[in-house]
C-alpha cells in the first residue's frame, strides 16, 4: 500500500511534532477529493517543505487513521469558515534512526531509536573495534 505524503511549513511541522496538532487540514478540492475519497494508504508521511531522504529529522510517519470532514476558520485559509479534510495524526510510527525503516513495538522497547539489524551491525562494530585495540 501507498502512503500518503504531505509536505509542510515550518510552523504546522513543529506544531505536528510536538504533539500540539493531532490533525493536518486540506481544503475540501477536487484535487484533495480524488487523493483522499475512497483511498487506502497505510501510513501519512510529513515532511518539513521537501526534504532529501537522509534528512530523518524532517520526516515524521504516521499510522494512517483516515479523516474527517470539517468546517473549521483557520487564519491560513482566510477570515470565512471553510470545509476541510481534517487529516487524523494520532498514531506515531517510530523508525530506525539509521536506516529509516520501521519500528516495531519489541525493537522500541529494546533498541529504543534502532531496529534489530541495525542495531546488531553497530554492535558487531563495536565489539570489532574493541578486538583491534
Amino acid at each position: 500500500m501507498k502512503p500518503l505524503i504531505l509536505n509542510l511549513k515550518k510552523q504546522y511541522f513543529q506544531e505536528i511534532k510536538s504533539g500540539a496538532k493531532k490533525e493536518e487540514y486540506r481544503l475540501c478540492t477536487p484535487y484533495w477529493q480524488k487523493r483522499l475519497e475512497n483511498k487506502k494508504y497505510d501510513k501519512v508521511i510529513l515532511k518539513l517543505g521537501y526534504p532529501k531522504n537522509s534528512e530523518i529529522e524532517k520526516i515524521l510517519e504516521f499510522k494512517y487513521l483516515g479523516y474527517e470532514i470539517k468546517t473549521i476558520k483557520h487564519k491560513h485559509f482566510g477570515d470565512d469558515p471553510v470545509e476541510v479534510f481534517a487529516i487524523k495524526l494520532e498514531s506515531n510510527i517510530k523508525t530506525c534512526t539509521s536506516c529509516n525503516r520501521t519500528l516495531t513495538e519489541e525493537e522500541i522497547k529494546y533498541y529504543h531509536n534502532y531496529c534489530e539489524g541495525c542495531e546488531f551491525k553497530m554492535h558487531q562494530e563495536l565489539m570489532d573495534e574493541m578486538l583491534d585495540r
